[in-house]
């Protein structure tokens, strides 16, 4: 189902980057600077969603500028550049279609591999196996809209059918079932999302309630419904948050019933029934169990977290707002 707002095109046209990504100024795009490893196709299929692809550089300012924003926004590593070679022509070609005219290799670069990545630091190109994963930066131009003279439009973050929006993170989430940990994160990212991260009580709250269960019956692998896997791993050292699947910060902990982990490390399982189930740990705490021990389990319940959709149109001398 589509969703419309709509309000009248007076004023003037204007330029704005969605939610999340960054306009730099200096070199008239858009940019979303993605914290989290993924191979060349997939990242490249990531920035489709913007209309984008894998950031180009045309010049030596260009290349400056963009090391120097994901110094601030990833860190200090290697990030994927849009560039690949085209074994049958020898050409090295960026992945909007374009030849690339401007190089800036690395000391014998470039070698072997078909892809090209960007060193931070040292702000040289060096050529990758095209299956390595690494953290990758899109590039995309301005969504375009029309300020009225009146009010500007403020359009409602809205989700795709079935997703549920939460405001305070500005993030839709769906609640899924009976799924393994990695079918559950494949089908998180084919809706352009990962399983859910957790940054405050709110949240967990949030996400407690949409996977809430009060039946207190077991699944074929004898978890409680209302057993949610999230998408991230406790250290099993400090027993605090220690990453998530969506390159987000791991900046809380809710309360841990119980934790333990393997030499493969853990899944975070958030326990989304009451009480009267299992009264040690019940509503929204948090067990952490082995990968090992449970790998190929369905769990119960899992929720996915993706940014909302926003997509801009102009229709027949109107503002349109459309979100799908």
């Amino acid at each position: 189902m589509s969703f419309w707002i709509f309000a009248l095109l007076i004023g003037q046209v204007f330029g704005y980057c969605p939610s999340d990504s960054l306009l730099i100024t200096d070199l008239g795009s858009c940019f979303f600077f993605a914290n989290f490893p993924a191979k060349g196709d997939d990242a490249e299929q990531f920035c489709h969603f913007y209309d984008g692809h894998l950031v180009n550089v045309e010049n030596a300012f260009e290349n400056s500028i963009v090391a120097s924003y994901a110094l601030k926004e990833i860190g200090n590593v290697q990030i994927l550049l849009g560039l690949q070679h085209n074994t049958t022509n020898d050409l090295w070609l960026w992945r909007d279609g374009t030849n690339a005219t401007y190089f800036h290799w690395a000391a014998g670069q470039p070698d072997s591999g078909g892809c090209v990545a960007l060193n931070i630091e040292e702000r040289t190109w060096r050529t990758i196996d095209c299956a390595t994963p690494l953290p990758f930066v899109c590039r995309f131009a301005e969504l375009q809209t029309t300020t009225p003279h009146t009010t500007t439009p403020d359009p409602d973050a809205v989700c795709e059918d079935g997703w549920k929006y939460f405001a305070k993170t500005d993030m839709c989430y769906l609640h899924g079932r009976e799924m393994s940990y990695y079918e559950a994160e494949d089908f998180c990212q084919e809706h352009r999302g990962h399983l859910a991260s957790i940054h405050s009580q709110e949240e967990n709250d949030f996400v407690r309630d949409l996977a809430y269960n009060t039946t207190c019956d077991r699944n074929g692998n004898r978890w409680l419904y209302g057993v949610t896997v999230l998408g991230g791993q406790v250290n099993e050292t400090s027993n605090e948050t220690m990453w998530w699947t969506d390159g987000s910060a791991p900046d809380f902990t809710a309360r841990l019933c119980s934790s333990g982990s393997g030499s493969e490390g853990n899944y975070i399982l958030m326990q989304a029934y009451p009480p009267e189930c299992f009264e040690k740990c019940a509503d929204g705490a948090w067990v952490v169990t082995p990968f090992e021990s449970t790998d190929g389990n369905k769990w119960p319940e899992f929720v996915c977290k993706a940014k909302p959709m926003k997509e801009l149109h102009l229709i027949d001398g109107l503002y349109s707002s459309k979100f799908e």
